[in-house]
């Protein structure tokens, strides 16, 4: 099973930051959470997964190897989240992530094989009325493929693509709190509304 560990690596600047994460491959085994090696960190040992576990939380240990050459000699991705925080005109979204990519190429490592993008600006597709119901609910952005057609317009290399998920939340939704909460629960995704009744 391939896991991946996330390292900050900030580079460059345009009037801002822009943080770029690697992902490599590591090895994960299952350990005994008593046989933690003693370390420095509270929260990283045998105690206080014993303090978490008379709160009713079940910790897990685990060992993690990483090979030093796949470290550094391994094909990396180049993450960028909710970044950049400068924002162009909306036809001009596609042509900046392309001349920064461009511009970011030289301070990367040669194995980087892409930048990924997760970006914090406004849908393209928020403003279209065809996008959302009667009611006002927002149906999401359209295909795939029209996304990258819409994103790579006034690019020169035509190179962006629409990833498969999202790492992190795309999206802010409105909810009407005039409905009876319970109303309200049955119209959440099963797991939304596991997660705020285990939060009560």
């Amino acid at each position: 099973m391939d896991f991946h560990c996330v390292i900050a690596v900030h580079y460059g600047r345009l009037k801002n930051h822009v943080f770029i994460y690697y992902f490599m491959q590591i090895q994960i085994n299952k350990k005994i959470t008593n046989n933690i090696n003693r370390t420095s960190i509270l929260q990283q040992s045998a105690f206080w997964a014993k303090v978490k576990q008379k709160h009713g939380v079940e910790s897990k240990a685990f060992d993690i190897k990483v090979d030093a050459e796949d470290l550094f000699n391994e094909p990396k991705i180049g993450y960028v989240p909710y970044g950049p925080t400068l924002k162009p005109s909306e036809e001009n979204h596609g042509l900046f992530l392309e001349e920064l990519s461009e511009s970011l190429r030289p301070f990367l490592p040669s194995e980087c094989l892409m930048l990924r993008y997760d970006l914090l600006w406004e849908s393209l597709w928020a403003k279209d009325n065809s996008n959302y119901k009667e009611n006002g609910d927002w149906i999401g952005p359209p295909s795939k493929v029209n996304q990258e057609i819409r994103l790579n317009f006034n690019t020169n290399n035509w190179n962006l693509k629409k990833a498969n998920t999202n790492i992190l939340p795309s999206d802010t939704i409105f909810i009407g709190l005039k409905k009876d909460f319970s109303q309200l629960l049955k119209e959440m995704k099963p797991k939304t509304r596991y997660n705020v009744n285990l939060s009560q």
